[in-house]
């Protein structure tokens, strides 16, 4: 029995074009060619023929072949920061002299949907909610539209391509199949393919399975399409082959024909989800990083996972939330640094597509912890640091800045926080808290406070090593305090 490609593309097609009525969607997809390669002009124009057909739109973006990777990159991560644009794939081949690795990575994982990143690969091996790579997962929907049993069968897979062979691996196997992988090293071929219930074959190699390599009423799936004088052929022996077969796919008009309907498969998909996010705040992850105190106002770091820009409002104490447009702030980009925040302030982050803002907000109570007492830490959360020397940068009855040189065994994926103590008035000041971790920290001290020369932390003993050589730096009132410095994460 033929399987049919064309035939099961449409339905799909069809499904998506009701889905897109059905969410109020606009998936926008973006391709990106470099060069002028005619095979890749020829599945663009499918692309596009396809975006028409269910109503999603297709933007494409056609480079100069002399484009450098790093040209290439800043192209793709500005698209990766437009809300309105769903999907980015990068046709390829490239050119030889682009790094694809680098290129396909740095899509965000959210808007690929070729399925290409090491991300949604990962996710794919991990058994993880992903965007799936198009041919593949297009296979496991053909058997699954003839209701061809995979759970227990043995399945052969000839190829292993990060585009093909190994995605296919972990999706039959996630469909519970016994699977065998052949490639270019694989001797004795043959061996293997008789004994397939399910023989799946991707290698580019004209008619590379004949009728004596299969089994009687196997499944046969070829994925192979190969361009030759008398026209286009797989990598399967069809005429012969297909007199053992129950099922085979046709080249063309089998798994080809999935390709791209799974591609807008993939588009719908990802649109549906950021548009739920835009509804429901609590999984859109927005998330506070990298509080920064300077003179007495805090600078905050804000992303999002989703593919949206954020609007934001700051609320003063004893304020409240003005749910206004005028009182929002412009559209901000994932990664936007918020400055000039306030002890007491109430900080309102929401998700927005270019039109319309999310109905729920994420938010933000800015705390001063100057002057508060040192917390209760674990001997675990005590850095284990250094502190060479510091150097007076600059002192005034106003400002007092220090910068210290320290040394740490630590990862730079913690968060450090810097507190200075007064042993006089045992008070304790929060100084700074950073994200990482420099062999050089300039810390910005309060004006009453002074500073003695080196200071030396080991875990919870903190010594102050005063030698003849010591200096310190008087205020307006000429008193001399002794401070303490402490660093944990």
């Amino acid at each position: 029995m033929i399987i049919d490609g064309k035939l099961v593309s449409t339905k799909l097609k069809e499904k998506l074009k009701n889905q897109i009525k059905e969410y109020n969607i606009n998936p926008k997809l973006v391709v990106i060619q470099v060069g002028n390669n005619e095979a890749s002009n020829v599945y663009i124009r499918q692309k596009i023929k396809c975006a028409d057909a269910i109503g999603a739109k297709c933007e494409h973006k056609k480079l100069e072949e002399t484009i450098t990777t790093e040209e290439l990159i800043k192209i793709i991560e500005e698209l990766n920061n437009e809300p309105t644009i769903n999907g980015i794939i990068v046709q390829l081949p490239l050119p030889k002299h682009i790094d694809e690795y680098k290129v396909l990575n740095t899509i965000v994982p959210q808007k690929d949907v070729d399925g290409l990143t090491e991300i949604n690969a990962g996710k794919l091996a991990c058994a993880k909610p992903g965007l799936i790579s198009c041919t593949p997962h297009g296979v496991i929907e053909l058997l699954k539209y003839y209701n061809i049993e995979i759970e227990g069968k043995k399945v052969v897979i000839v190829g292993r391509s990060n585009l093909v062979g190994k995605p296919l691996i972990n999706l039959f196997l996630m469909e519970n199949a016994t699977v065998t992988c052949c490639h270019s090293k694989t001797k004795d071929l043959k061996h293997f393919t008789i004994d397939a219930d399910i023989l799946v074959v991707a290698v580019g190699k004209p008619k590379l399975i004949t009728e004596d390599m299969v089994k009687e009423g196997a499944v046969v799936v070829d994925v192979g399409i190969n361009r030759l004088e008398t026209g286009l052929c797989g990598d399967v022996d069809f005429e012969n082959v297909s007199k053992k077969a129950s099922y085979i796919t046709p080249v063309p008009g089998g798994v080809g024909a999935m390709t791209v309907a799974m591609l807008y498969n993939n588009l719908v998909e990802t649109s549906i989800k950021t548009s739920e996010l835009l509804v429901n705040n609590d999984e859109a992850e927005i998330v506070f990083l990298n509080a920064l105190w300077t003179n007495n106002t805090q600078t905050v770091n804000v992303k999002t996972t989703t593919n949206y820009k954020m609007r934001y409002q700051i609320v003063k104490e004893g304020s409240v939330l003005e749910n206004l447009n005028q009182y929002w702030s412009e559209p901000i980009s994932s990664g936007t640094n918020i400055t000039g925040l306030e002890h007491g302030d109430v900080l309102y982050v929401k998700l927005y597509d270019g039109t319309n803002s999310s109905s729920n907000w994420a938010t933000y109570n800015v705390i001063n912890n100057m002057k508060a007492k040192y917390p209760t830490l674990t001997e675990e959360q005590v850095q284990k640091i250094t502190i060479a020397n510091f150097n007076i940068l600059t002192y005034s009855v106003n400002k007092n800045e220090m910068q210290v040189n320290t040394s740490s065994q630590n990862s730079n994926t913690l968060t450090y926080n810097y507190y200075m103590k007064n042993v006089k008035t045992d008070e304790y000041n929060l100084v700074m808290t950073t994200s990482t971790y420099d062999e050089k920290v300039t810390l910005n001290l309060p004006q009453e406070y002074q500073i003695y020369s080196t200071i030396c932390i080991k875990k919870w003993t903190i010594k102050n090593k005063i030698s003849k050589n010591h200096r310190f730096i008087k205020t307006s009132n000429n008193s001399i305090d002794k401070f303490e410095i402490f660093c944990y994460y």
